[in-house]
C-alpha cells in the first residue's frame, strides 16, 4: 500500500472517529425533535378548538342578550311603577 492510500485511510478513520463522537449528541437532538413533533397541533386539533370557540361565543351571546332583555324589563317596569 502506497503512502497516499495510507493517508486516505487515516483520514477516513479520523472522520469516522469524529462521527462516532457525535452519536450521543445526535440521539439527544433526535429526542428533542421527536418531542417537538409530538406536540404539533394537527388540523383536527385546530378545527376542534375552533368549534369550541364557536360554542363559547354562542353561549356568551345568549347570556348577553338574556341579561340585556332582563335589565331592560326591570328598567321599564320601574319606570312604569314610579313614573
Amino acid at each position: 500500500m502506497d503512502e497516499e492510500t495510507k493517508e486516505r485511510f487515516n483520514s477516513v478513520d479520523r472522520r469516522l472517529g469524529a462521527l462516532e463522537g457525535l452519536e450521543p449528541r445526535l440521539r439527544v437532538v433526535e429526542q428533542h425533535v421527536a418531542t417537538i413533533l409530538s406536540n404539533y397541533a394537527t388540523k383536527a386539533d385546530v378545527l376542534a378548538v375552533r368549534e369550541d370557540i364557536a360554542k363559547l361565543e354562542a353561549a356568551m351571546l345568549r347570556w348577553f342578550l338574556a341579561t340585556t332583555i332582563s335589565i331592560a324589563t326591570v328598567a321599564f317596569s320601574l319606570g312604569k311603577l314610579f313614573g
